[in-house]
């Protein structure tokens, strides 16, 4: 199955002990968040493969720094619930934390699906990915058309 909620296991095994380093709940959740990719083919019932250019290393630390400074201006308005569920300890995170988060978690969720999916292609470059060559396709039409 290419989409599975196992990711939450590791995001919470690595992230507890490191919760006064990192922000725990940007760890985890950057763990499961590149499986958006494979809920929307199954989805949608696109052609494109389940795990496409976000399961790479390079688009890994994209999607993780976008995703941990996202956590990092969300974070007055989840940090109530987080210190209750004692996901993170009562102090202020830097933006660097936040980024360092999303970064680790997305890397750890490529470096585990590698081994498990012959479709992710951890080390491909993003310009080769079937998808961002699909993308650079349909901007180049609409220029040229319009």
């Amino acid at each position: 199955m290419p989409f599975t909620p196992f990711h939450f296991g590791p995001g919470l095994f690595f992230g507890i002990p490191f919760r006064k380093y990192i922000h725990a709940p940007t760890f985890i959740l950057a763990n499961v968040l590149l499986d958006i990719e494979p809920l929307i083919v199954l989805i949608t019932g696109i052609n494109y493969p389940f795990h496409g250019c976000l399961h790479t290393f390079a688009a890994a630390i994209g999607v993780g720094t976008i995703f941990g400074l996202a956590m990092s201006i969300l974070e007055r308005s989840m940090q109530p619930v987080c210190v209750k569920l004692m996901l993170e300890p009562d102090i202020k995170f830097s933006k660097l934390q936040f980024v360092t988060a999303g970064v680790l978690g997305t890397l750890l969720h490529v470096l585990f699906d590698s081994p498990l999916y012959s479709d992710v292609k951890p080390f491909t470059r993003l310009a080769q990915t079937r998808s961002m060559a699909l993308l650079t396709r349909l901007r180049y039409t609409r220029s040229a058309s319009g």
